[in-house]
């Protein structure tokens, strides 16, 4: 199970040739590839086969949820009319602890480049309790290949996923820090012969602040009772022991970027004539590559070099960074210095602007 799951409704077995016979009889094309694996426990006889009726529900899926997006939804685990396996009955594989998601960020006062470095992928931090409050225990499953990993088993239960990251402003220096708590209470119905078997998720957002720097906290509303205090308790410590707010590859980006910035303002500041801005104007396209030493100064040389108009020979090429690395291709360099340019490259690209979005 990868660490973006978050929740899978599943059927359960008594034997492993029961939930293998549910398995193969199963012929629906949403069967994923992760939906046909069986996850069992030898030792206490279960056997899980996720539903393809409703599939998993990954970690991003909830993080992205908004206050006006909040509320109940309902997925169908299975038609009334279809039979129930023989010998199952329903439940919902839950992940907790360290969870995984993708992020987006979306500020439009930062530029390009702090939005491409605030993006990507975050953790979060998922803890469960039964609904009634008490506590969900936990049991290792097994896969067919080997691996292992722990959930809880439940049929209902409530619980919060916290993520929290960092805040840059238009420079790239950090500002704050920035959280999403969301809340899930959920459920299984599948006692009335006359109806669907329903899984009720209802998720709201609990909280989505800006932090100075300091020790974090989850502000509850009144309407949270103490469930939800221990809850928010316990993924409060668990993020701060298992997750990072901020990606270590994230984190140089940031400072390389800051410190080639400086370096790219103090060339700037350099008499008519002196800056390199000003010298790779005055030689062709191949002697300015030929003078990059350091990744500022490359980015000069897409923004002189790279609009596609100054060279009808490159075919494919769009943005600056494209065609200077087309450029640098037909140049013909030593390959330990193409490999040192195509480097310079990756620092300009992330720095220049996006290509205009198409008319």
């Amino acid at each position: 199970m990868d660490d973006r799951s978050l929740l899978v409704p599943v059927y359960g077995f008594g034997s492993m040739d029961k939930a293998v016979q549910y398995r193969d009889q199963t012929q629906d094309q949403r069967y994923s590839q992760l939906e046909k694996n069986i996850y069992f426990n030898r030792q206490y006889g279960k056997y899980y086969v996720p539903i393809p009726e409703c599939g998993g529900l990954p970690a991003i899926g909830l993080m992205e949820v908004s206050r006006v997006l909040t509320g109940e939804r309902r997925f169908t685990l299975r038609r009334r009319q279809d039979p129930k396996p023989p010998e199952a009955y329903t439940a919902i594989m839950l992940m907790f602890g360290l969870r995984r998601f993708d992020y987006v960020c979306r500020d439009s006062d930062v530029p390009p480049w702090v939005r491409r470095i605030s993006s990507g992928e975050r953790d979060c931090f998922a803890a469960w309790v039964r609904s009634d409050g008490q506590v969900l225990q936990w049991t290792t499953l097994c896969t067919a290949e080997g691996g292992e990993f722990k959930v809880h088993i439940a049929r209902s239960a409530r619980g919060l996923i916290y993520a929290r990251r960092l805040v840059l402003g238009e420079r790239g220096h950090v500002e704050g820090l920035a959280s999403r708590t969301v809340g899930l209470s959920l459920a299984i119905f599948d006692k009335h012969p006359d109806k669907d078997d329903v899984l009720s998720l209802q998720t709201f957002a609990l909280d989505d602040h800006d932090w100075p720097l300091a020790d974090p906290s989850i502000k509850l509303t009144v309407h949270q009772d103490a469930v939800w205090r221990g809850l928010a308790h316990r993924v409060l410590a668990g993020f701060k022991q298992e997750c990072s707010a901020w990606p270590e590859d994230a984190e140089v980006q940031r400072r390389l970027v800051i410190c080639q910035q400086a370096r790219a303002r103090e060339d700037a500041r350099l008499p008519a004539q002196a800056g390199f801005y000003e010298l790779i104007h005055q030689v062709g396209w191949q002697d300015a590559l030929s003078l990059v030493e350091e990744p500022w100064q490359m980015e000069m040389v897409c923004r002189v070099y790279g609009e596609r108009r100054k060279h009808y020979d490159i075919n494919g090429a769009r943005l600056p960074a494209e065609v200077i690395k087309a450029l640098i291709d037909k140049a013909g360099f030593a390959e330990e210095r193409r490999s040192e340019l195509l480097d310079f490259l990756q620092y300009a690209a992330l720095i220049l602007p996006p290509a205009p979005m198409p008319p």
